[in-house]
């Protein structure tokens, strides 16, 4: 039986994969901030950093796995501009966990972005 695709010809489920992998991006991403004011408060080679740091590392590499396996299913183009919806999550992150504001010209390149995506990904035959 085959699977439901959406317009850009890409399998729900690898789609669905992909974004999680993006997700993950985001998570790391804030994770390093994190890192880095553990770095500040406790010092570079104090035990609570060095734990944290190959944790983070150990992440990455699970990480880096898990996109070279994305890779493998969908197209380089499509991955690479699926991958900046990590932006909306940094939003959100910096939003809920940091207590920044969301201005007018954050959510309106966010979206810019997202029009740049949805562009990119459309696989449908062009005229």
């Amino acid at each position: 039986m085959k699977e439901k695709r959406n317009k850009t010809g890409i399998e729900w489920k690898k789609l669905a994969a992909l974004q999680i992998v993006v997700f993950i991006y985001s998570v790391l991403s804030m994770c390093s901030k994190l890192l880095s004011v553990m770095i500040r408060d406790h010092g570079l080679f104090s035990l609570q950093t060095i734990g944290a740091g190959c944790l983070f590392m150990g992440s990455m590499a699970l990480y880096a796995f898990l996109w070279q396996q994305i890779l493998r299913f969908v197209d380089l183009q499509v991955a690479y501009a699926n991958k900046a919806v990590g932006l909306l999550w940094s939003l959100v992150w910096s939003v809920v966990l940091f207590h920044e504001k969301l201005t007018l010209r954050s959510g309106a390149g966010l979206l810019v972005v997202i029009a740049g995506v949805l562009l990119v990904s459309d696989r449908r035959e062009e005229p």
